[in-house]
């Protein structure tokens, strides 16, 4: 039967910024009620539950327990006192100093306690000033290793006000918030031998930690954690690369023992992490960097000098190594190529520091993207051959591929892709378009990742690109391995690429045979009929002449979906066969290569509406007059409804089954009605493609006569 009072009653806040309102802090347990505006006694009912954080991250729930607080709302002069305290941090080890501060707005004095579980003791509070309307005091907790956690220690404190023994007396509660962090890892250095990385720390000083964690990126990042800041973020770029006992102090990377890549600069950062259930961790270290050894070759160039299907040609390049000291000779490069489905080889050198490129011809570039595999070995032993595989790394040559861009847009969109051990994102690619024989730099644009894209849109002084011609391209890449030495920025050409930017497919402009409906009318013809299409195409300017045929669409009205009648070469088209002339019609252009165009301009062609209905029937069987039913003008009916009443307002006749009536003068059971005046209401429906004509109501009067 609980009800949140401030759902209960329509109050204010205290700073009337808008209605009041109970709030509980589910961490850290902290009730707000701003602000009660009735007096009265309220118990506040809240559930407090315990968890157990589980190893795998996920948490399973313990218990609960319901607990209550009794809160006197009283009307009162008197002013409440406010609390000063800050939630912080510290670093386990060191000595926790704190201020709180307590006004009072009346100028009374107020007395300040202090009660944390687990800080207090032996955490210490003392009242260290009180004067009239403040009061401060000084919390101290010298902290240990064994205090780190997760969650922060939470001190309460509270301010009451002293006021005479007749008055009322008000307080004020604030929880503080302490977290405990482990100290970082001191004296982190990282030094390189052969492929590998070892990274060193001192022993952690907290003795109860779990584990210390390795992190490592591929150069400096400039993290330096903020006071509170525990972990690695990832935003630092830095990856998790292993876990140790909190005992050790070093740890050897060497990338899973795949080894690390030459010339490269990888930085670390580690971390102490603390056990259940308290959990925690520490700030991190410093950040320690080293280049490993460059004692391979690196592959630089990947790049088309030209473009053919038979005659092609790419040179590939790479650095020579630079830190022999740990290779034994002698040394030799081994290129290969691909492709297809395997790599064959295309070239073999061990002149190290003169052979460091190597141009292959005879290739289908037109066509083809072609990967390279750059090794290198050295001797197994001192004098032997060099059979020992030391290193290998692969690229591709660029391949671009240019195709039109939507149909109503003259734009070409160009695309291309690329497999290469250095980094080209964030660099600047340079696209090359053919002007008048020559290639020349049109623009440039920046990627990320292993690709590549650009739209051109506009020639050479703002006149756009001309439909009906072809455009040929070629890109640029720029990357960098950046790596002190290796020569910056790496640029490589993509092979020729043209295509053709399509003309328009424009829609034809259609008409349709008109209807005289005063000739019609006056000599209605029945069923079928038929509608005649004639269609003029769009053939100049960017509009193509290659069509291949039109598309005839049709719908009854315009409130219905197309459907498709049929295709034609020709520029006519007859739609007979129909009970009316009522349907609207587009018409589509298709070309060879399967490009439809938008829909023509719609033409409708409506059907002549009339409904003429007479005064006198003369149901006696003679052939004439025998029926109720409308003139010989009125076609296109696709249903009428007739109510038949008497001259005292009684319905006699209802029937819907015949849309053109043919009502004998009968009642609803069959049997004729007396000779007089009847008045009738007609529902009627027509064909029509305009919803607005549709439907109609005629009212009168007919005489029966026999």
């Amino acid at each position: 039967g609980y009800s949140l009072p401030s759902l209960t009653f329509s109050c204010q806040s205290s700073d009337a910024s808008g209605a009041s309102y109970l709030t509980l802090d589910l961490e850290d347990g902290q009730l707000v009620w701003d602000a009660p505006c009735r007096q009265g006694q309220y118990n506040v009912a809240f559930v407090v539950e315990e968890w157990r954080v589980a190893p795998n991250g996920g948490a399973v729930k313990l218990g609960e327990v319901v607990r209550d607080m009794q809160i006197l709302v009283r009307e009162t002069p008197n002013r409440p006192p406010v609390l000063e305290p800050l939630d912080t941090c510290i670093v386990a080890g060191d000595v926790f100093r704190g201020t709180v501060r307590a006004t009072d707005p009346d100028g009374d004095l107020v007395t300040v306690t202090a009660a944390g579980s687990g800080i207090i003791p032996p955490a210490t509070f003392t009242v260290t000033g009180q004067s009239a309307g403040l009061t401060t005091g000084s919390l101290v907790w010298g902290t240990e290793c064994g205090d780190v956690r997760e969650t922060p220690y939470q001190v309460v404190f509270r301010a009451t006000d002293v006021r005479p023994n007749n008055e009322t007396r008000l307080a004020d509660l604030q929880p503080w918030n302490i977290r405990v962090v482990g100290p970082a890892p001191q004296n982190l250095s990282a030094a390189s031998s052969d492929r590998s990385v070892r990274v060193s720390w001192d022993p952690y000083l907290c003795q109860n930690a779990e584990s210390i964690r390795i992190y490592r990126r591929e150069g400096p990042s400039g993290f330096v954690p903020d006071v509170c800041q525990t972990g690695v973020p990832a935003s630092t770029g830095y990856v998790l690369i292993a876990e140790v006992g909190a005992g050790e102090t070093s740890f050897l990377d060497n990338d899973g023992g795949g080894g690390l890549r030459a010339g490269t600069e990888y930085c670390y950062i580690v971390y102490a992490t603390f056990p259940r259930p308290g959990r925690g961790e520490s700030l991190a270290s410093n950040e320690a960097c080293v280049v490993v050894d460059q004692d391979i070759p690196y592959l630089t160039n990947v790049t088309v000098d030209a473009t053919d299907a038979s005659q092609g040609q790419i040179t590939v390049r790479w650095t020579p190594p630079r830190d022999l000291a740990n290779l034994t000779r002698p040394l030799e490069y081994r290129l290969y190529r691909r492709a297809g489905p395997g790599f064959a080889e295309v070239f073999r050198s061990q002149g190290i520091a003169a052979d460091t490129f190597f141009v292959d011809r005879g290739l289908n570039t037109a066509e083809e993207a072609y990967r390279y595999r750059l090794e290198f070995y050295q001797a197994p032993q001192a004098g032997a051959p060099p059979t020992a595989l030391r290193d290998s790394t692969e690229g591709s040559s660029v391949r671009l591929s240019v195709s039109a861009a939507a149909a109503d847009e003259a734009a070409l969109e160009l695309s291309w892709t690329y497999e290469v051990p250095w980094d080209n994102s964030g660099f600047r690619h340079y696209i090359y378009r053919e002007v008048e024989g020559q290639f020349t730099l049109i623009d440039s644009v920046e990627v990320t990742g292993g690709s590549g894209a650009y739209t051109d849109r506009v020639a050479f002084g703002g006149a756009g690109l001309p439909r009906g011609q072809a455009y040929c391209y070629y890109v640029v890449t720029q990357g960098a391995y950046g790596i002190a030495g290796i020569p910056s920025p790496l640029l490589n050409s993509s092979q020729r690429a043209c295509a053709e930017l399509p003309r328009l497919l424009c829609p034809p402009v259609l008409s349709v045979d008109a209807l005289d409906c005063e000739a019609f009318l006056s000599s209605p013809t029945p069923a079928p009929y038929q509608n005649v299409l004639t269609w003029v195409p769009q053939v100049t300017g960017d509009c193509t002449d290659q069509i291949a045929y039109y598309t005839v669409y049709f719908r009854e009205s315009s409130e219905e979906e197309y459907v498709v009648l049929g295709t034609t070469t020709e520029t006519r088209f007859v739609h007979g066969g129909l009970s009316s002339f009522a349907g609207c019609y587009a018409v589509t252009a298709t070309d060879a290569s399967g490009r439809e165009s938008a829909l023509s301009n719609e033409v409708c062609k409506d059907n002549c509406l009339h409904f003429g209905l007479p005064n006198v029937i003369t149901p006696n069987g003679d052939g004439r007059n025998d029926v109720f039913r409308p003139d010989d003008r009125t076609v296109f009916v696709r249903s009428a409804r007739l109510k038949v009443y008497n001259r005292w307002g009684v319905q006699v006749y209802e029937g819907e089954s015949d849309p053109y009536m043919n009502w004998g003068g009968v009642d609803g059971e069959g049997a004729r009605l007396s000779d007089g005046t009847y008045y009738y209401e007609v529902e009627v429906e027509f064909y029509t493609v305009d919803p607005t004509r549709r439907n109609a109501r005629y009212k009168g009067w007919v005489e029966i006569v026999r």
